[in-house]
């Protein structure tokens, strides 16, 4: 009767391993996949033209306003602006960047990055070398959804902080708490903006990003 209990104790054991196999196996395939709606976003050069007047009429306090000392920069002049001013986040070599805004401050962000970069955070070189080179190579979508809010600093500082609520790598959800885990310290400086003294409050609505400026 022992030898019974001690085989089937190993043959559950090596079901469990072979399913958390399986599962590491498919929630890898699953990261280099591409989301359903990962779409690009429309992106003019007027659009980014109005989004780089109003950048500058927040960051100098002058310029064109939309009343009552708001300067509101629509979804639209935002994706087209981070689509042909954005290069890299800190040292982040993202591309094909763009942010879906929703109400109560909510916004979900998406950009693709090499694998080489997250395995190298993750694991260090020596995974790398492991891989095929054109695994490597290979641009992973990463996603993001963000509560928005601004932050009180020291004296009249403030800052505009990115609380992550989800996150995912192509079509596999992740724990929130992964960004910490596979961005660079300077990649993750960018959840955490000092805003300009003429920037009172900014709030994150459907489709815009309106922000209160001074005076």
């Amino acid at each position: 009767m022992g030898r019974v209990r001690v085989g089937c104790g190993c043959l559950l054991l090596t079901l469990l391993l072979v399913g958390a196999i399986a599962a590491a196996g498919w929630a890898g395939l699953q990261m280099l996949r591409q989301p359903d709606d990962a779409v690009a976003p429309a992106a003019t050069k007027e659009d980014a033209a109005r989004a780089q007047e109003k950048l500058y009429a927040i960051l100098t306090g002058t310029g064109r306003t939309s009343g009552g000392g708001n300067v509101i920069i629509t979804q639209a002049e935002l994706n087209a602006f981070l689509a042909r001013n954005l290069v890299e986040i800190g040292d982040l070599p993202v591309s094909d960047t763009s942010v879906s805004l929703a109400p109560e401050g909510i916004a979900e962000i998406r950009g693709r990055l090499p694998l080489s970069y997250l395995v190298r955070e993750v694991h260090g070189d020596a995974l790398g070398g492991t891989l095929p080179s054109s695994w490597l190579e290979r641009r992973v979508w990463i996603g993001l959804v963000a509560n928005v809010r601004v932050e009180a600093g020291p004296g009249t500082r403030r800052y505009l902080r990115l609380d992550v609520r989800r996150f995912s790598i192509g079509r596999q959800p992740l724990p929130s708490m992964t960004p910490r885990l596979v961005l660079s310290p300077s990649a993750l400086r960018w959840f955490r903006w000092s805003l300009p003294g003429t920037v009172e409050d900014v709030r994150v609505e459907k489709g815009r990003v309106v922000v209160r400026t001074a005076g």
